[in-house]
C-alpha cells in the first residue's frame, strides 16, 4: 500500500481506554515515533537500537516490521469518529483521518519473516 502501515482501534477491555497500535516499514514508522525519552532511552538511541536490529534482520534477507501503540482520549476519539464517518459516508478520501491518529507513537519493538 502507498501509507505502508496499518493501524487498528481497540478498546481495552482491562483498562476500558481505547488504544491505536499501528504496524508498518521502518521508512514510515520511525517518523511516527513520539519524540522523548522511552525507557529511559533517549529517542537518538532508540532509532539506533531500531536501524541496528533492521539492519542485522535485513542483512538476512527479512522483511521488518516496526510496531507501535498510543492510547486516545475519549473525546478526541469520538470527535475523529464524527467525522470519518461523516467522510466516509459522503466517499471522501480518508488518508488525513487516518494521519490524524496516527503520530506521536510509542514504540513497541521490531520483527522479521
Amino acid at each position: 500500500s502507498e501509507r505502508k502501515r496499518m493501524s487498528i482501534l481497540i478498546r481495552n477491555k482491562i483498562t476500558n481506554k481505547i488504544e491505536l497500535i499501528t504496524k508498518g516499514s521502518d521508512s514510515v514508522m520511525l517518523n511516527l515515533l513520539k519524540d522523548e525519552k522511552v525507557n529511559r532511552i533517549s529517542s537518538d538511541s532508540l532509532n539506533e537500537k531500531i536501524k541496528s536490529t533492521h539492519d542485522f534482520f535485513c542483512k538476512r534477507g527479512l522483511r521488518c516490521l516496526i510496531y507501535a501503540k498510543k492510547e486516545i482520549k475519549e473525546e478526541k476519539y469520538l470527535k475523529w469518529k464524527e467525522r470519518y464517518d461523516y467522510s466516509l459516508e459522503k466517499g471522501r478520501d480518508l488518508s488525513q483521518y487516518y494521519e490524524y491518529m496516527e503520530e506521536n507513537l510509542n514504540f513497541l519493538g521490531i520483527s522479521a519473516i
